[in-house]
């Protein structure tokens, strides 16, 4: 390896020329991770995915130097191919292919890239299924062959989630709950990217038809779970873990999210909101009851250092979890491209470090 680690954080945000300083800068969170990275003796790269020449096996992208300084100073370089790769494209864009490409030189190079793709829902919630320790964070899931499995799940526990098998942003998640008198309630946030408020009581027919109509196929539905709320608003926690300069898992962060409510998801795209753990904790002792901060992060971190057995360059996790009115932790869903917006700026900045820091580990030690 060259005496220098050359980092390369690919994105499709590059640099513009600041109006008043006319210096060209990157977005300030790019310029932290290039900042914590040049701390580990790495030069770090900001590049874009169309501009890797992989048969010349170069790379032009935006260098700094002296960042978070008056010198900071950023100029367009081509240098050889990056010895370790953080691939941070939008998740909407990288599920139209955007990263595919860089994604598989990547591989055939041996090049190290995080984050890996990690699959779909219903194949995340198999594989930790099947080990007996994070059994117990899944809820029941399978995927939908015939409208009858829908069914079938309703009669087992009344309220169930149906949703895409990869969807992001709370798109599509619809909660179904059985009446008594046969009807079903059915509530949704957010459909094909925009916010709505779907509330409707519909009949088996009319509940087959519209999810035809409505969500299409390639679905999964999942046990509902009774989980605690404030103001009539579902409660769930990002829990985000990542892995540093020894490769490690540690946590960065707990984010309480409350949907609207009656809301059927806690995503900020879909009306819900976050709020602060002081916040929460204060609220949950008002009605008699402690939010187990320690299993949530317990959870997190088993799951996320199983996973990483099978796919070791995972470095940063954001778990969507839940406790339920009885205090058990539960597993929703497992993005390994968790939004930093949801995020605290000391969080951040402990994110930006862990980013540097595994960067670095794959590079010399991974």
């Amino acid at each position: 390896m060259d005496k220098v680690i050359r980092f390369a954080i690919v994105t499709t945000i590059m640099p513009r020329r600041d109006a008043r300083t006319h210096k060209w800068r990157p977005p300030h969170a790019f310029r932290m991770m290039a900042r914590e990275a040049a701390k580990l003796g790495m030069t770090p790269i900001l590049a874009h995915p169309d501009h890797f020449q992989w048969e010349k096996k170069r790379v032009t992208g935006w260098v700094g130097k002296a960042v978070g300084t008056p010198q900071e100073q950023w100029t367009r370089q081509t240098l050889p191919l990056p010895h370790v790769v953080y691939e941070n494209v939008f998740v909407h864009l990288a599920v139209q292919g955007r990263a595919n490409t860089i994604r598989r030189k990547c591989r055939l190079l041996g090049i190290p890239l995080f984050n890996p793709i990690v699959g779909g829902k219903l194949s995340v919630n198999r594989v930790l299924a099947k080990h007996a320790e994070t059994r117990k964070y899944i809820p029941a899931t399978r995927y939908v062959r015939q409208m009858d499995d829908i069914f079938a799940y309703l009669n087992r526990f009344a309220t169930v989630y149906v949703k895409p098998n990869g969807g992001y942003g709370g798109r599509g998640v619809t909660r179904v709950t059985k009446q008594q008198d046969g009807t079903y309630r059915v509530k949704v946030d957010r459909l094909q990217g925009k916010r709505v408020h779907v509330n409707r009581r519909m009949s088996q027919q009319e509940l087959r038809h519209w999810i035809r109509r409505t969500l299409g196929d390639r679905l999964i539905v999942q046990q509902g779970l009774p989980l605690i709320q404030v103001n009539g608003g579902q409660v769930d926690f990002r829990v985000v873990v990542q892995r540093g300069e020894q490769g490690h898992w540690k946590l960065i962060g707990i984010i309480p999210k409350i949907a609207s409510r009656g809301g059927a998801v806690t995503n900020i795209v879909a009306g819900g909101r976050k709020a602060t753990l002081s916040w929460i904790r204060e609220r949950g002792r008002k009605n008699g009851k402690q939010i187990p901060l320690a299993s949530l992060e317990q959870a997190a971190i088993e799951i996320a250092r199983l996973w990483s057995k099978r796919q070791p360059t995972l470095g940063i996790v954001g778990f969507d979890m839940g406790i339920d009115v009885n205090g058990k932790v539960w597993m929703i869903e497992m993005n390994p491209k968790p939004a930093r917006s949801l995020l605290s700026a000391g969080m951040r900045r402990k994110s930006y470090r862990a980013i540097a820091g595994f960067a670095h580990f794959l590079a010399t030690k991974g």
